[in-house]
């Protein structure tokens, strides 16, 4: 979840500390939040005083900065915002979160500025300028990124951040996620997200074994944040948060963001949910 800087936080602050399950937010660098047209084409949205401000009024719920860096959203003031989240940032010692795809810069400009801790999210969105080259190699500035600490999460949005030959071409030459997630939004149930564990089965098609897969879904992505550092686990003395999934062999879709489709013969589908130790009802 990602929250604009501007007035209209602290209601949505409040509706994340209030919530039954554990829930913290990104503030979005522009100040006006996602809007139609790209909240970044106007650069002097991307107010940095106006974002530490709200990560200081918020610090129990605020866990980084979020700037989307798409074309589409930026244009060519991706880097120039990269550069304001982080200073936004700076202060707090948060990480920034990039949602690449069709970006005017290349890759390799911008992954290099990415620090320890930083998140590239729909790390499989295809060219342009994707992490992959033009005869699809994999960037040497993606694993050296990787290697300094920079984490790379799937994202599995609705409209342009992945397709099956970026996954294919990327898991082949061992690029595969840190973490998983769905990038939820209004659509995304009718969509080629369906569901979380849907999302998750992906990765069991193309082979990433199943502890692996549960891994990026919980210990993996709560160690992005020290907020979680108690989360993810079954350890005793861990909260009592629990998702029960079956695996079920069979003929399954999958959708990507093209309506292309691959078949595969594992998916997962949850059973239960335990919050706070006590089952929850049934979703409708």
């Amino acid at each position: 979840m990602s929250i604009k800087p501007g007035a209209t936080i602290l209601p949505r602050a409040s509706i994340v500390s209030a919530a039954s399950q554990i829930g913290r937010a990104l503030v979005n660098i522009a100040r006006t939040g996602i809007v139609p047209g790209g909240e970044l084409m106007d650069i002097t949205r991307a107010d940095v005083s106006l974002a530490r401000g709200a990560i200081a009024r918020n610090r129990d719920v605020v866990l980084g900065v979020k700037a989307r860096l798409s074309e589409n959203v930026a244009g060519s003031n991706d880097l120039e915002a990269l550069r304001r989240a982080q200073e936004a940032a700076a202060p707090f010692n948060v990480p920034v979160m990039i949602h690449i795809g069709q970006s005017v810069s290349p890759m390799r400009a911008i992954l290099p500025l990415l620090k320890r801790g930083d998140i590239v999210t729909h790390m499989y969105a295809p060219p342009p300028n994707s992490i992959l080259d033009k005869d699809g190699r994999l960037f040497p500035d993606a694993t050296a990124a990787r290697r300094r600490g920079v984490i790379f999460d799937f994202g599995n949005g609705t409209l342009d951040h992945f397709n099956w030959d970026m996954v294919e071409r990327a898991t082949k030459q061992g690029f595969w996620p840190d973490t998983i997630s769905t990038d939820w939004n209004v659509m995304s149930r009718t969509s080629g997200v369906v569901d979380f564990p849907n999302v998750m089965s992906k990765f069991l098609m193309f082979g990433m074994p199943l502890g692996q897969v549960i891994a990026c879904a919980t210990v993996n992505a709560a160690r992005v944040f020290p907020a979680f550092d108690d989360r993810g686990t079954l350890n005793v003395g861990a909260p009592a948060d629990v998702a029960v999934m079956e695996l079920r062999d069979g003929t399954f879709e999958f959708v990507d963001n093209y309506k292309g489709t691959r078949t595969g013969r594992q998916r997962l589908f949850p059973i239960a949910t335990v919050l706070n130790g006590k089952r929850t009802p049934a979703r409708a």
